[in-house]
């Protein structure tokens, strides 16, 4: 991948100077001199204008680690169980690929999503530096030269905020994309351990506390999925 100070130099050398299509000397700065400072649509539109660059830069950057992730993550996810039971149900490719396939595959990606988004309020220093773009990162640059270190710890803390948000809007957003996340997650007996394969769903609880968890533990135990037989039925038929 190219590291995002040469995606951003490449960006000003030739769309800014050579081409023309983007004027860089307008989007100098974090916003216009003489625009009206405050919550409105102008001053708004105007620091989307300026930081659209540095933004274009740190996706540029990302997206192809991004894509990668992604591909190797749905690879995986093709090969599981869940995936073969089904198509042995009669699921149409598109079902399959949003409920099954996307849903468990998007997991990883949803973390370095919030990772990512956590380091961006920090700043980049290098990529504000070569679009002169008053961000955080070059303030953090400005109070280490300067030795300002009520600003220094104030930036840190923002960074070190966002990443914890960032990773617990990630956490939240896993319980509604893999409910198994939630249901392992409860407050149950003891240990659990999911066996769940789209259209039935089973669960062996750990160490039961009492006599009548202990029954209903045996009968939840005996369970098997019905799916997986199903499975067995059909590969039999195919072989005969």
């Amino acid at each position: 991948s190219i590291p995002n100070f040469l995606l951003a130099l490449l960006i000003v050398l030739i769309f800014g100077v050579q081409l023309g299509l983007v004027p860089i000397g307008a989007m100098r700065g974090a916003y216009t001199p003489g625009v009206e400072i405050g919550f409105n649509l102008t001053f708004l539109l105007d620091i989307l204008f300026h930081a659209s660059l540095p933004i274009t830069v740190f996706f540029l950057s990302q997206v192809g680690h991004w894509v990668l992730s992604m591909r190797s993550a749905t690879l995986a996810a093709l090969d599981e169980d869940y995936v073969t039971v089904a198509r042995v149900r009669g699921l149409s490719d598109a079902r399959i690929t949003t409920a099954y396939v996307g849903r468990n595959a998007v997991l990883p990606l949803v973390t370095q999503f919030a990772i990512a988004a956590g380091y961006v309020v920090g700043g980049a220093v290098v990529i504000e530096r070569i679009f002169v773009y008053q961000g955080v990162g070059l303030r953090l640059l400005n109070a280490v030269n300067q030795r300002d270190y009520p600003v220094m710890q104030g930036i840190v803390l923002l960074t070190t905020a966002a990443v914890v948000v960032a990773n617990l809007a990630a956490d939240l957003l896993y319980t509604r994309l893999d409910p198994r996340i939630g249901r392992a997650g409860g407050s149950g007996g003891g240990p659990r351990a999911s066996i769940s394969c789209g259209s039935c769903t089973g669960s062996r609880s750990g160490s039961p506390d009492s006599s009548g968890s202990s029954s209903s533990s045996s009968s939840r135990s005996s369970r098997r999925c019905s799916c997986r037989s199903r499975i067995n039925r059909t590969s039999r038929r195919t072989t005969s």
